[in-house]
């Protein structure tokens, strides 16, 4: 199981990267009373989603013969519609200032980021333990 997670670099940076993601999505949230500038989390948030997007693909061999999922597949659309969402919360973040709408924006975005990581890793798992999806 741990070479699931940390068998090669790429799934050892993909792996570290998701719990520091999760780390700072819980800590944001757990502490948003005290958050005064909401869009520079939501920055964050999008920016290493986007990493972790990309690092995944590249780890689970996504678009290419022996991909891990298939591109019309259920992790790939469900993945593609959050991340559209994820997008367009972060764009209306840059126009609407106003720090509770950005709040709400960032915690959707988590839940989307959320959403996304339980959707490929959890496919992953349970791949491995030879449950077919």
């Amino acid at each position: 199981m741990i070479r699931l997670f940390f068998g090669d670099v790429l799934s050892g940076i993909t792996t570290v990267l998701i719990l520091g993601l999760l780390g700072f999505l819980a800590v944001s949230v757990a502490r948003g009373k005290h958050v005064t500038r909401w869009g520079w989390r939501i920055v964050v948030a999008v920016a290493v989603g986007t990493a972790l997007s990309a690092l995944s693909a590249t780890r689970d061999a996504f678009m290419t013969e022996n991909a891990l999922f298939e591109p019309g597949g259920l992790q790939s659309v469900l993945c593609a519609v959050a991340g559209g969402l994820i997008y367009a919360l972060g764009i209306a973040a840059l126009f609407i200032r106003k720090q509770g709408y950005r709040r709400v924006a960032f915690c959707l975005i988590a839940a989307l980021l959320l959403v996304q990581m339980v959707a490929v890793e959890g496919s992953r798992l349970a791949m491995a333990a030879g449950v077919l999806l």
